[in-house]
C-alpha cells in the first residue's frame, strides 16, 4: 500500500490549509466548522455518503479482479473520490441533461488535458520549488477567473493566461525530459493503472449518478403530493403508477408534476389519464409530427427559434388557456428594475400558430437601448419563423399599432401597451407573428 504524497500534493495541501485557516481566523467565525459538521451529519447526507462509499468499494473490487486495481493505487482512488465523485454526487442535478452531460463528462475524463496533466505530474521538483509553483498557480488562476468577467481587466486576464500557459509548459517539459531519460522507470504497469484508473472509475460511476438523480426526482415528486393531489387515498396509487408508467423518464416525471398542479386529479382515472397524456407528449417530442408551413410551426422548432438570442423556452405544454411555452425574462441594462424581453409560443397540440415577443420598459431612461435590442431580436425571430422574409439580414421595420404586415401567409404586428398606473413612462411593446388564416378566423369570430 502506497499513500505517500509527492511534493506537489504536499505543496497544494499546505497552501489550501493556510488559505482556509486565514479565512476562518479573519472572519472570526468559530462556528463555521461546527455548522459544516452539522450539515454533513444530517441523515440524508450520511445515507448518500455511505451509499457512495459502498458503490465505489464495489467498483474497486470489480477492477481488482482482473488486476486493474491494486493497493498501490489507493491514493489515486481517494483523490478521485474527493476530486470527482463527491463533487459530482452533490451536483447530481446535472445528470438531468442526460446524454449530453455523460458524454461531456467522459470526454473530459479521457481528453488530451487529462493526458497532459498526468504527464506533467509524473515528476515533481523539490518541496520549496513546488510550494512556489503552487502559490503562483493559485494566484494566477484566481486572477484569470476574477478578470475574465470585467472588460476593464482584459489585459490582466491576458497576462495571467499567458503566465499560466508558460508555467504549465515548464512543468510539462520537465516531466517529458525525465520520462525520456528514465523511460524504464516510467513505463510500468503501475503507471498504466494510475493513468487508466480515474477514467475507469468515472465510467463506472456515471450509472450511480443517474440512479441518484432518478431517485431524488421521484422522492421530490412524492413529497409534493400533499399540495398537488389533495386526496390522500390517491397517493399510494399515484406512486405505483408513476414508477410503472415513467420508469427512468425523469423529463416525463417533471412534466407530470407540472400537469397535476394545473389539472388536479380527483380519482384514479384522472391519474391514469394524466400519465397517458404526458407519455403521448413525450412520444411526440421524440417523433414530432410534420407541420405544413401554412398551418404554423412545429412546437419543437418554435421553442428553439431564439436560443441564440438568449430566449430558449420551457417545453410546449397544455394549460387551461391552451397549449403554450414561454421563456424566462432577458434583462436589458443595469437599472433596477430593468427592461426585459420575454418570448412566448401559442397554438394547438400539434402546431404552433402564434409567436410573441414582449418588451417591458420598466426603466424609461434606458428605453432607446432596449428598443434597439428588441428590434434585433424581432428580426432574428422573423428570419427563423419565415425563411427568406428578410433579405441580406436587414432588420424588420414596423411601427406600433399599424395594420398587420402580411408576409408569406403570416401576419406580423407590433402593439404598444401603456401602463396607466405604476412606473411613469412604463409601457410594453408586443410583437407577434401569427398564421394569417388563424388570425382571420379569430377576427371573424
Amino acid at each position: 500500500m502506497s499513500m505517500e504524497l509527492d511534493n506537489r500534493e504536499i505543496a497544494f495541501l499546505t497552501w489550501f490549509a493556510l488559505i482556509a485557516g486565514t479565512i476562518v481566523w479573519k472572519t472570526r467565525r468559530s462556528d463555521a466548522l461546527r455548522n459544516l459538521l452539522c450539515v454533513l451529519i444530517k441523515p440524508p447526507i450520511l445515507y448518500l455518503l455511505c451509499v457512495l462509499a459502498c458503490y465505489v468499494a464495489v467498483c474497486i473490487w470489480l477492477l481488482s479482479i482482473p488486476g486493474w486495481w491494486q493497493w498501490s493505487n489507493l491514493k489515486t482512488s481517494l483523490l478521485w473520490v474527493g476530486g470527482f465523485a463527491l463533487v459530482a454526487a452533490f451536483n447530481y442535478e446535472k445528470a438531468g441533461a442526460g446524454k449530453a452531460y455523460f458524454c461531456a463528462t467522459m470526454l473530459e475524463a479521457i481528453g488530451l488535458t487529462v493526458l497532459l496533466s498526468f504527464i506533467a505530474s509524473s515528476h515533481t521538483y523539490g518541496l520549496l520549488a513546488e510550494l512556489l509553483i503552487a502559490f503562483l498557480l493559485i494566484v494566477l488562476v484566481a486572477a484569470a477567473a476574477v478578470s475574465e468577467r470585467d472588460a476593464r481587466l482584459k489585459s490582466v486576464h491576458t497576462l495571467a493566461t499567458v503566465l499560466l500557459a508558460l508555467l504549465a509548459l515548464l512543468m510539462l517539459g520537465n516531466s517529458i525530459y525525465h520520462i525520456i531519460t528514465s523511460f524504464g522507470h516510467f513505463a510500468t504497469s503501475h503507471t498504466a493503472r494510475e493513468f487508466a484508473l480515474p477514467m475507469l472509475l468515472t465510467a463506472m460511476f456515471l450509472p450511480f449518478l443517474y440512479g441518484l438523480y432518478v431517485y431524488i426526482t421521484y422522492h421530490s415528486i412524492f413529497n409534493s403530493f400533499n399540495s398537488s393531489i389533495k386526496s390522500p387515498t390517491l397517493h399510494s396509487y399515484a406512486r405505483l403508477r408513476l414508477i410503472t408508467g415513467f420508469g427512468l423518464d425523469t423529463a416525463g416525471l417533471e412534466k407530470w408534476r407540472r400537469y397535476v398542479v394545473i389539472f388536479e386529479p380527483k380519482d384514479k382515472g384522472d391519474i391514469d389519464a394524466s400519465i397517458r397524456e404526458i407519455k403521448q407528449v413525450r412520444r411526440r417530442e421524440r417523433h414530432p409530427h410534420r407541420v405544413p408551413p401554412p398551418l404554423g410551426w412545429l412546437p419543437n422548432h418554435a421553442t428553439q427559434f431564439l436560443v441564440s438570442a438568449g430566449l430558449p423556452t420551457n417545453d410546449y405544454h397544455r394549460t387551461h388557456e391552451g397549449w403554450w411555452a414561454s421563456s424566462r425574462y432577458l434583462n436589458i441594462g443595469n437599472a433596477i428594475p430593468s427592461c426585459n424581453i420575454a418570448y412566448y409560443v401559442e397554438g394547438e397540440e400539434f402546431v404552433v400558430t402564434k409567436l410573441k415577443l414582449v418588451l417591458s420598459i420598466s426603466a424609461p431612461d434606458e428605453a432607446n437601448r432596449a428598443y434597439e435590442h428588441f428590434s434585433q431580436i424581432i428580426s432574428a425571430l422573423a428570419n427563423a419563423a419565415i425563411p427568406g422574409a428578410l433579405r441580406n439580414n436587414k432588420e424588420l421595420e414596423l411601427r406600433s399599432d399599424d395594420a398587420p404586415l402580411l408576409v408569406n401567409g403570416y401576419a406580423l404586428a407590433l402593439r404598444r401597451i401603456e401602463w396607466p398606473n405604476g412606473i411613469p413612462g412604463g409601457h410594453e411593446l408586443a410583437f407577434t407573428i401569427e398564421v394569417y388564416d388563424a388570425l382571420a378566423s379569430t377576427t371573424n369570430s
